[in-house]
């Protein structure tokens, strides 16, 4: 009986301590928060897309405009705030705010230090108050989990969270960012090449030159390139065939659209060659961006590679942005086409709409922030794995240049590395060149 009791105290001991360490644990947790509100800020919607988070939501609190300064995205590691560059109205006595109106132009993943953050919505009152609001989901989206670029085959792996917190008498909801620096794994890559076609489809073909095959080469060489720089890339195909299958479906579990995905690459860029019903006496580099994205990234794509691969921009002027890049959405012939399609095979419309993305390559791999919508209802494809995703790879469909026109062709077959460094130098500049300016430290 003695050692029964004995036995019972301790287990009694080892239970008070287990509960007084993860009070501790908690109580360290909340030690550093600034003082915080009890209305909560309610997120509508919250996503990554290539390597930037932006959040959406509104201040569930009857507010003046007249009593506002200013309202910021912060995120607080219990030194210091680094305040996020915040877009905010206010509009009938309430706040609503995002970090950017551009899918790929929010918080830089890659920019933030290793550590543990919460994200909280700071307003600064005229009066000089500065109140903190904690964030709570209302979306029917959980965790995510992101690696940034390879170095020296290491990165920081980012898992954002909302974690519910009781401040006795209130329940309060954060949204959590861990930071850590890891070995890459050996299954996580940085970028996707898809060489377009293959297998049975050979693309365009002018003078037994095959878009495929061309294609194939200058992916190959642009994947060395790449890697030689300390990308870890992967291409969709490496031969010969079609990563959708022998019935050319990109929705298969290897296939051009999920691979990026399953890969977690935070960018894709799928290579092809023009082409056009007759001659052309100018050819050149159309590069063809997501909508509503900025447009960076696609420029220096497009002059880098009229730089190293001594080529012209497109004369094309149909949904023309900037010197070789392009946005193309549904036309209102499009959207008639896909609604006969629809009701020749028997299924539900798409809901597609005049600033729907229209080349499938940037669209379905975007997820739900360029409005993927190929959820199998057409029998004709399987159901994109990530067309309700919230985490998007940024995604350009690369026009090298036209085949039918005589000097594309000829760089084409002769210098095909020139356009691989091309694409290589415009990946490295804007990366060189970019700037952060959704955060500055406060301490």
């Amino acid at each position: 009986m003695a050692v029964k009791k004995i036995l019972t105290i301790i287990s009694l001991i080892i239970v008070i301590i287990i509960m007084v360490l993860l009070n501790l644990i908690i109580l360290l947790r909340v030690k550093h928060y600034p003082q915080v509100e009890l209305e909560l800020v309610k997120i509508k919607e919250y996503y990554i897309y290539g390597r930037t988070f932006n959040i959406k939501g509104f201040l569930d609190k009857k507010i003046s405009k007249e009593d506002i300064t200013n309202v910021a995205l912060v995120l607080n590691n219990g030194h210091e705030n680094i305040y996020i560059n915040t877009i905010y109205e206010i509009t009938k006595q309430q706040i609503t705010f995002r970090i950017s109106d551009e899918i790929n132009n929010g918080l830089l993943l890659d920019k933030l230090p290793v550590g543990e953050y919460f994200i909280l919505l700071n307003v600064i009152y005229r009066n000089k108050d500065s109140k903190f609001y904690t964030l709570q989901n209302e979306t029917s989206y959980n965790n995510l989990n992101y690696y940034t670029l390879n170095k020296n085959n290491k990165t920081n792996h980012i898992k954002i969270s909302f974690i519910n917190e009781k401040k006795n008498p209130y329940a309060l909801s954060f949204l959590h960012l861990t930071i850590k620096d890891i070995n890459m794994p050996y299954h996580i890559y940085d970028i996707v090449i898809d060489p377009g076609h293959g297998g049975h489809d050979s693309g365009a073909v002018v003078n037994d030159v095959y878009e495929a095959s061309t294609v194939l080469e200058i992916a190959l060489q642009l994947e060395e390139e790449l890697t030689q720089a300390g990308f870890k890339t992967k291409l969709t195909r490496y031969g010969d065939y079609n990563p959708g299958g022998a019935w050319i479906d990109p929705y298969w579990e290897e296939g051009r659209v999920n691979l990026p995905h399953n890969v977690k690459a935070k960018y894709l860029f799928s290579i092809h060659l023009n082409s056009a019903p007759y001659r052309m006496t100018k050819g050149g580099v159309e590069i063809y961006a997501p909508n509503n994205a900025n447009l960076t990234l696609a420029s220096s794509l497009a002059s880098n590679i009229v730089q190293y691969a001594k080529t012209t921009y497109s004369p094309n002027h149909f949904n023309k942005r900037d010197n070789g890049v392009y946005i193309r959405t549904f036309n209102s012939d499009d959207i008639q086409e896909s609604i006969n399609d629809a009701k020749r095979r028997h299924y539900e419309p798409y809901d597609v709409t005049l600033d729907t993305t229209y080349h499938y390559i940037i669209r379905e791999s975007g997820g739900i922030i360029t409005k993927a919508y190929v959820d199998g209802r057409n029998k004709r494809y399987k159901p994109n794995n990530y067309y309700n995703s919230n985490i998007g790879v940024e995604a350009y469909l690369i026009e090298l240049g036209f085949m039918v026109n005589y000097y594309d062709l000829h760089n084409l077959i002769h210098n095909k590395r020139s356009y691989a460094i091309g694409i290589k130098e415009g990946i490295i500049k804007y990366l060189n060149n970019e700037k952060s300016p959704s955060r500055v430290v406060n301490k």
